[in-house]
C-alpha cells in the first residue's frame, strides 16, 4: 500500500504542487495512490498528476499536480 506525504506541510491539501509517494513498484501503483488520495481529500476534480516521474530502487517517487482548468 502506497503512503503519500503532502511536501507542503502548511497546507492540509495543495491546489497544486508536490507529493511523496512511497512503497511503490509500479507506475500503475503511483497514479492510483494519487487518484485515491485527491478522491479522499475532494480534489480529483480539481488537480490532476501532470509530470513523469521516476520510481527510484527504495520505492519512493516525487509527482506534481496541477490544477484542471475548464474550456
Amino acid at each position: 500500500m502506497a503512503i503519500i506525504t503532502n511536501l507542503d506541510p502548511e497546507r492540509r491539501i495543495l491546489p497544486h504542487g508536490t507529493l511523496l509517494v512511497e512503497e511503490v513498484s509500479m507506475d500503475e501503483e503511483v497514479w492510483c495512490a494519487v487518484e485515491e488520495f485527491l478522491e479522499k481529500n475532494g480534489k480529483v476534480n480539481e488537480l490532476y498528476l501532470n509530470t513523469n516521474f521516476h520510481i527510484n530502487t527504495e520505492g519512493k517517487c516525487i509527482v506534481h499536480l496541477s490544477k484542471k482548468t475548464s474550456v
